[in-house]
């Protein structure tokens, strides 16, 4: 009969889903089929693009003959409601619709066109009634403004489980949002933390971003029951300080609303805190310089203000005196009544010069480590109050040609910082144009490399013209570059030529460069232990690469096809036949010695390291090179020849012989002799009297009649290897480690300068180290090998285990090593240590590719070119293993699929859909209980049900929600993995609540159990990571003491862990006192009997006027009164947000100021003046230059200082009556002058 368009569909879909599932079979089958083979195909799984859309296509025709076949009679039998295949995916429903179908457990949804705080409340109220319509489990909302002006919602679900619904569910008044499954930052749901990827997303919503919408109280439009745990919100969730400091760094949070975040994240606060800061001061800079560049046109442009200097006769020579050649220059002194343009007639000389505030500082600014010879064309030293200033830094202001000029000296030296002041007039300098390259290139101290200076690669070629090819300086120089690319000086040469150091990269040439002698010498010569791993990878970047210099062998199909019958033959043999029939694995070797010559003695001394860290390019290098090639070939003078052999009970020698060579007849007496049984009884063979079997070599007097005769003597029958296959003589590998033991110790006595041991001698160390136990059971582990050995020759069909085959390559072979080259190179590139070759197994190739994978990929770092390499070579190896699968039987040993975690949690059956515990362990929570005597009947509980429970360790307590009630957690470690629902765990019918997730959920107080931290008393104890109790103190389960004692405890990491506690306490604590101080302020301003309106002052008020028009300097406002007149409270009442500084009888600022900001304040109050010298030894600051910033905390070493930009800031001077030198206010050549200067005199308290 004719087939209908549904059941043609789906034919055509199983077809092309090659699963087991016929084209007769439910529905429901066939799409649990396409859910396995899709993530398989996907091609983040590996998967190719085309076999995933070939995939999609048909099962999109088979849903639209579905929808075609449901609308024209009854419902297709067997269908299923439609679920999500993946967790995290996104589909269009139909092709005819393309509907957007949220497949998700949690969904960010962004409604636009917002109009207003009621479309907002309408919005929260709508949602809110949904909840059960949309099984939501946790959400949060904020509105936000768009850049245009508009507005619009954000809104975070999490739903109770995964959803297949399309946006058209969630439409509020005709606005349908947009759906996005990334969290904060555009980023993807993670998989392996779910939890965490929603709480990052709840947070993005969350958040107090720039353009977040205020309601009419100037609280932020936000509604949900979700929020960080700092919140009152009913759910809360822990924040890493990445979140916040991520939306600062896209611009979507201030620079204060991000600082308050990382505090309150308590995680990693004093390294956030850096950076931000860092980054807030550098942009206030650049906020300032421009505000200075504005100000200065500004100001310049206006002729009222600044007029044109009248040439000085005086000032004219001494400038053209810079241009002739002297040993020493002249400064210029500028002297003056104040406010009289002196600065500026010094500034108006030059084009660019570097003006200091001096003041009444006893050294140079710290300003003057910006002095650069290319940028500024001189320096003038601003406000010196005390000549004696010139007098003391007479070195500084006039110096030498030959010499640079140090400043910040001091005892430790630690600040100091030099600068080349010749011919640079002070308050004045030349234009700098006859300055000497090569002084340059000494310039700042402060440099790790000048860019005037030679790499290493132009130093040694420097070496290699001068002293090989016996170029002159002037051919050296042609050939030579800098950092900055241009011809170096012939004085710089020379001076490279002298310093260079030839010893630089001789170790490599007297040793063998490998990562344990690099670790060995760096513990010698500089005393630093460095993990072999840092090394490695330090030594890869450089492209010093793990290299091998041997050759591999190649085999006849003959030498195969015996070399495969011999390991198939040892395959046969049990363990206990094979070492039955193994007796003894017997070989002679030839070990030499070294030479007497010193040159001989070294290349010997290498001859044997197969592998070196050396460059791709210095395989022929003959000062990297041993002598391999002739390593063998050494007189018999220097030959230390044996015999000898190795079992599963160790090794035994059989006899030192004279010759290089064994003839028939010493061989027959040595076996007559016994010394070949007396070995074998020595190693305790299976048989102690015999008869035994000995595994040996091809070798022709063994087996003449008379040597075979003296082994049927002595009951020893002869087991033959194949030949040129000492891979399958255990003793081989033995003689490998015993020469490279021997040769350690001779590079040992090489490198301690002893001189080389006499044959004699040398058997004596031969012997002495193969009676080592580690000798003993290196020997022991080489014969036990034997069969591990016969596997792998077997499944490389006869070939050597690291040698090739001459036999065909299957294509899957070929795939394989060709994916393995890709991966090997990528891994190089990106400094990513593999151990792995084309021969390992497959599981090692496919972790090795994980690893690297993780590195090249685009969003990691790596380049795209490479990541798509790296795909399209494991694509051709996975399909050659497919290829190879389906043209023979089923891998044997393939099981069901299984969980590989030991910590899994499981339903019983899908009928039940019972809990399940499979675990070691678990965390046991208990709700409802009712007071201490019901927490002690759950103790005498949980002690009866130890054996039934099959318990190891526990550890149990009580303790209060947030609303009152009480909860027990019980955590229990089982003596092995168990499988129990959680009705055996029930405690008076209270079933608890099972997770095996460790601490992050809940943290507790040990009340009860056996097993406790190690600093306890607990008869069984751990040892506790300084992590943990850290982790519980950001989530608020800890307290700030209770955390700090533990960090102690713990002794992990407790020094940076005790910063950020200390920082994040310190923090909140001063939130706390400025929340009492706001409450305090605004109560007692509130109280009319303390508090009353201040009169206007008109003095004041024409001083505040003149800020309102362009001037040079401004006057300071000096409030004088006798003590609790009022004066601060009414100097505050004339501005908005003035920044209060108490100065009392401090010398310097208080370091309050740092916060200033223009920005915020707009005033500075300096309150209680003790002494009005304060103000006379200031003016550089009081009085800010509109073209410069004014450096405060100046110390000798300058790491203190800061700067700030204070032009036209009103600044305030409270003063006591009691205050000292008040007669400065008429007598000081600065504060006499009114304009300089306006005082208020208050003679009593200030009332209205």
């Amino acid at each position: 009969m004719a087939v209908s368009p549904l059941q043609r569909a789906k034919r055509a879909f199983v077809i092309v889903l090659q699963s087991i599932a016929a084209a007769e079979s439910a529905d429901n089958l066939v799409t649990s089929a396409f859910r396995r083979v899709a993530k398989k195909v996907h091609p983040d799984k590996g998967g190719k693009l085309v076999d995933s859309q070939r995939l999609l296509a048909a099962r999109q025709l088979w849903e639209d003959a579905l929808r075609a076949a449901s609308a024209n009679g009854r419902p297709v039998s067997g269908k299923s409601s439609a679920t999500s295949s993946s967790q995290f995916s996104l589909s269009w429903a139909a092709e005819s619709r393309r509907e957007f179908r949220i497949q998700s457990e949690a969904a960010l949804l962004t409604y636009q066109g917002f109009n207003g705080l009621d479309h907002w409340r309408r919005f929260v109220s709508f949602v809110g009634s949904s909840f059960k319509r949309w099984r939501v489990k946790h959400w949060c909302a904020t509105l936000e403004t768009n850049t245009d002006g508009t507005d619009h919602a954000h809104l975070m679900l999490q739903f109770l489980q995964v959803v297949d619904r399309t946006t058209r569910s969630f439409m509020f008044e005709g606005l349908r949002p947009n759906v996005a499954t990334t969290d904060l930052g555009g980023e993807g749901f993670c998989k392996k933390r779910m939890q965490q990827s929603i709480n990052r997303g709840m947070f993005y919503v969350w958040a107090n971003k720039v353009g977040t919408q205020l309601d009419e109280t100037g609280a932020q439009c936000l509604a949900g029951n979700y929020g960080p745990v700092w919140s009152t919100e009913p759910f809360r969730c822990q924040v890493l300080g990445a979140w916040p400091e991520k939306l600062w760094k896209q611009r979507k949070l201030s620079h204060e609303v991000c600082r308050n975040y990382l505090f309150l994240t308590r995680d990693g606060v004093c390294f956030r805190k850096r950076n931000l800061e860092a980054a807030r001061e550098h942009e206030l800079g650049l906020a300032e310089d421009a505000e200075i560049e504005a100000t200065t046109k500004r100001l310049r442009s206006n002729p009222s203000l600044y007029k044109a200097f009248p040439q000085v006769p005086v000032a004219s020579q001494w400038l053209e005196s810079f241009k002739k050649d002297s040993l020493r220059y002249a400064i210029l002194v500028v002297m003056g009544p104040s406010f009289s343009g002196k600065t500026e007639r010094a500034s108006s000389l030059f084009k660019n010069p570097l003006e200091l505030k001096v003041g009444t500082l006893p050294h140079f600014p710290d300003k003057m480590r910006l002095f650069d010879r290319n940028k500024h064309d001189a320096i003038i030293l601003d406000d010196i109050r005390d000549m004696a200033f010139l007098g003391d830094h007479q070195e500084k202001l006039q110096g030498k040609y030959h010499a640079k000029v140090e400043f910040a000296s001091t005892l430790g030296g630690t600040c100091a910082y030099s600068k080349y002041l010749f011919q640079v007039p002070i308050d004045e300098e030349d234009e700098g144009e006859d300055e000497d390259e090569d002084e340059d290139e000494d310039e700042d101290e402060d440099e790790v490399v000048h860019p005037l200076s030679l790499n290493f690669e132009n130093q040694r070629k420097v070496i290699l013209l001068r002293d090989v090819k016996k170029q002159s300086w002037d051919d050296v120089r042609k050939q030579a570059r800098n950092l900055k690319g241009k011809k170096p000086t012939v004085k710089l040469l020379r001076r490279v030529y002298k310093n260079f150091s030839k010893k630089r990269g001789a170790l490599r040439c007297e040793s063998i460069c490998t990562t344990t002698v690099l670790q060995r010498e760096l513990v010698n010569e500089k005393g630093v232990d460095l993990e072999a791993s840092t090394i490695r990878k330090v030594l890869t970047r450089n492209g010093y690469f793990w290299l091998t210099r041997a050759q591999k062998r190649k085999y006849s199909p003959d030498v195969t096809a015996q070399r495969l019958a011999f390991a198939k033959a040892v395959l046969r043999m049990s363990k206990a036949q094979l070492r039955e029939r193994l007796s003894l694995s017997l070989d002679g070797v030839v070990l030499s010695m070294a030479p007497k010559d010193p040159l001989e003695r070294q290349n010997w001394c290498a001859h044997g390291d197969t592998h070196m860290r050396r460059k791709r390019c210095e395989a022929a290098s003959p000062d990297l090179a041993g002598n391999d090639a002739y390593g063998k070939q050494v007189p018999l003078c220097r030959a230390v020849p044996l015999w000898a052999g190795i079992s599963e009970g160790g090794f035994a020698t059989v006899v030192f012989h004279k010759s290089k060579k064994l003839c028939t007849v010493e061989w027959a007496d040595i076996v007559n002799g016994g010394k070949l049984t007396n070995a074998i009884r020595s190693l305790s063979p299976t048989k102690p009297r015999g008869p035994w079997w000995v595994l040996c070599d091809n070798e022709t007097f063994l087996r003449t009649q008379v040597s075979q005769a003296a082994h049927k003597a002595q009951g020893i029958s002869l087991w033959s290897v194949p030949p040129w296959s000492p891979d399958l003589n255990p003793v081989e590998k033995f003689w490998a480690w015993l020469r490279r033991t021997l040769r350690q110790k001779d590079w040992a006595d090489l490198r301690a300068g002893r001189k080389a041991l006499d044959k004699k001698a040398y058997q004596a160390r031969v012997r002495s180290t193969c009676r080592t136990k580690r000798a003993q059971a290196v020997a022991a582990s080489c014969a036990g090998g034997l069969r591990k050995v016969c596997k792998e020759v077997v499944a490389k069909k006869g070939a050597m285990r690291i040698l090739r085959s001459l036999m065909a390559v299957s294509p899957l072979q070929r795939a394989k090593r060709a994916f393995v080259i890709v991966l090997q190179s990528i891994a190089a590139a990106y400094s990513v240590q593999l151990d792995v070759t084309r021969e390992s197994a497959d599981n090692l190739v496919t972790s090795a590719f994980r690893r690297v994978a993780k590195k090249v990929h685009p969003d990691k770092g790596g380049k795209l070119v490479d990541s798509q390499r790296l795909l399209a070579a494991r694509q051709l190896w996975e399909d050659a293993l497919r290829a190879a699968s389906a043209n023979g039987r089923p891998v044997s040993g393939k099981s069901s699929a299984t969980s590989s975690s030991q910590f899994s949690l499981s339903w019983a059956a899908e009928s039940r859909r019972e809990f399940r515990i499979q675990s070691e362990a678990a965390l046991l929570t208990y709700q409802g209980f009712n007071g201490l005597d019901h927490w002690r009947r759950f103790v005498c509980f949980v002690g009866s049900s130890f054996k039934r429970w099959r318990v190891k360790h526990w550890c149990a307590t009580l303790e209060t929600n947030t609303d009152g009630t009480d909860h027990a957690h019980l955590m229990l470690q089982f003596l092995q993995v168990v499988d129990r629902t959680t009705r055996s765990f029930m405690f008076e019918g209270l079933r608890p609540n099972v997770a095996t997730t460790d601490l992050g959920g809940e943290g507790a107080q040990c009340l009860a159990g056996n097993y406790g931290p190690v600093w306890s008393t607990e008869p069984f104890r751990y040892q506790v990571l300084g992590a943990w109790p850290e982790k519980l103190w950001k989530q608020r389960k800890l307290s700030h003491e209770v955390c700090r004692n533990y960090l102690f405890l713990t002794r992990d990491g407790v020094c940076f862990r005790k910063r950020n506690l200390e920082a994040a306490r310190e923090h909140e604590l001063g939130l706390a006192e400025d929340a009492e101080i706001e409450a305090t302020t605004k109560r007692l301003r509130s109280n009319p009997s303390l508090y009353k309106a201040f009169p206007q002052v008109p003095v004041a008020s024409q001083w505040l006027e003149s800020f309102k028009k362009d001037s040079l300097r401004y006057a300071i406002l000096v409030v004088m009164g006798p003590s609790f007149s009022g004066k601060t409270e009414w100097a505050s009442s004339l501005f908005k947000n003035p920044l209060e500084l108490k100065v009392g009888t401090l010398p310097h600022f208080p370091d309050k100021m740092r916060l200033f900001d223009r920005n915020k304040h707009d005033a500075i109050i300096l309150d209680d003046i003790r002494d009005m010298a304060f103000l006379g030894d200031r003016q550089e600051k009081l009085q800010g230059k509109y073209n410069a910033k004014v450096e405060f905390a100046s110390t000798l070493g300058g790491t203190c200082a800061y700067s700030k930009y204070l032009f036209q800031v009103p600044i305030v001077a409270t003063v006591n009556f009691s205050t000292k030198n008040l007669d400065f206010l008429e007598t000081h050549d600065w504060l006499k002058h009114a304009s300089n200067r306006v005082v208020v005199n208050i003679s009593g308290p200030f009332t209205a």
